[in-house]
């Protein structure tokens, strides 16, 4: 099939399935200048679609900045830019930082900064909202899929999902970051079986700040944090022993290793 016939076929889809998120594989790296420049001006192009030009093509600056005007971009996507995007120097990224309504435009005001970050703010809560149904009218199967290819939105609500097959899938999600493995790793509203299997990966647990979330988050396995207190920085032990919401057993795990660095010099 050629490359125009592809994006033709993904438009015609994307009208069959409205606001459903495409499943259609696009190989976005292989695609000719023209091609490239069909999918980011076409106006019906899926957000997943967008962010897939997105990781490509962060290093070129004016594919970056042609894709930063298209209507569906998703917040995720301006997200990821700002903090991994390597072309297009300083204008690209004040562009960015605006769009995100992180900092006051030239000549603006913190009273202009505060609605332009209330409104990005109303938004993304009015994005999860909306997506939070559609992923209550899915079925296991269905949530599976959006846990695998979802974008940060998608993966924190399904993180949470009763279904531990659902839940666990999110963490071979390979968008994953750092940064979420470690509110995911922090938070009290995922299932213990999500606190282990992040213990075991090794590519993780080498994470300070992570270990340092899971031994203080009250709903990791006692096992798992135990083995991990010994890790943490003398400052941060000294913290762990004063949070009364972990189990006595760690504090007092944290208060022993503390004593004995104290006296080792």
């Amino acid at each position: 099939m050629s490359e125009g016939s592809v994006i033709r076929s993904l438009r015609l889809w994307q009208t069959i399935l409205g606001n459903t998120p495409l499943q259609i594989p696009l190989q976005v790296e292989h695609l000719s200048s023209a091609g490239l420049e069909a999918v980011i001006r076409d106006p019906g192009t899926s957000p997943d679609i967008l962010h897939a030009v997105a990781v490509a093509y962060r290093d070129q600056g004016e594919v970056i900045r042609t894709l930063l005007e298209h209507p569906r971009l998703g917040g995720e996507t301006f997200r990821f830019l700002r903090e991994e995007g390597g072309g297009g120097g300083g204008s690209l990224k004040e562009a960015l930082t605006e769009r995100l309504g992180l900092q006051v435009r030239p000549g603006g005001t913190p009273a202009a900064h505060d609605r332009v970050a209330r409104k990005a703010k109303e938004d993304a809560e009015l994005r999860e909202a909306s997506l939070l149904r559609q992923v209550q009218r899915m079925n296991v199967a269905e949530k599976v899929q959006l846990a695998l290819k979802g974008d940060r939105e998608a993966r924190m609500i399904l993180i949470r999902d009763a279904n531990k097959e659902v839940a666990l899938t999110v963490l071979v999600n390979p968008r994953l970051s750092e940064t979420e493995v470690q509110m995911i790793a922090q938070s009290r509203n995922v299932p213990e079986d999500i606190l282990r299997e992040i213990a075991k990966r090794r590519e993780w647990i080498k994470s300070y700040e992570v270990i340092t979330a899971l031994v203080n988050n009250p709903r990791t396995p006692i096992g798992v944090a135990l083995e991990h207190v010994h890790d943490l920085r003398s400052r941060d032990l000294m913290l762990l022993e004063k949070n009364r919401n972990i189990p006595d057993a760690i504090r007092a795990t944290a208060k022993r290793i503390r004593a004995r660095r104290d006296r080792s010099g």
